[in-house]
């Protein structure tokens, strides 16, 4: 959820202190490693704070070896924006749940199975107008039809 405020502020793709990390995961990624000689992550495997150049390059070295052997494997470029720490903070949270600090606000990031979206929040108050709960909607229109078509 996200102050409308905040936007003005907020660097969904640029890289905040010129760094970026570039994963890949899948079948064929140990051989993608191999080649590469990329460390095992996590995630996978890959590097992480690299600079924006030497990332871009094994992003672009990754992409030519997977169509070259038709490897079967994901990759991710990941510039270090406000996205990448949102999304950073869910990573670390046991239960998806990140939140980033912006223009004095407090984002909130929430990793579901509906997949990539912007869901309508509720938030619903007693007789005395003080907070009770928040709801969010997952299951709207747009968000029904989106999982239908990725689930032919």
């Amino acid at each position: 959820c996200m102050d409308h405020g905040a936007l003005d502020h907020w660097q969904h793709e640029d890289s905040l202190d010129g760094k970026a990390d570039f994963v890949f995961w899948g079948r064929d990624a140990p051989m993608l490693a191999r080649v590469m000689n990329a460390p095992r992550l996590t995630e996978g495997f890959g590097w992480i704070g690299l600079s924006i150049e030497e990332a871009e390059a094994k992003a672009d070295l990754a992409a030519r070896k997977k169509a070259e052997n038709s490897w079967l494997l994901a990759t991710d470029y990941r510039p270090h924006s406000h996205h990448y720490r949102a999304l950073a903070a869910a990573r670390a949270n046991p239960r998806g749940a990140g939140t980033l600090e912006l223009a004095g606000t407090t984002l909130v990031l929430l990793f579901t199975s509906w997949g990539d979206g912007v869901f309508p929040i509720y938030l619903d108050l007693d007789d005395r107008d003080r907070p009770v709960q928040v709801r969010i909607q997952l299951a709207t229109e747009a968000s029904n039809a989106a999982m239908r078509a990725v689930n032919k």
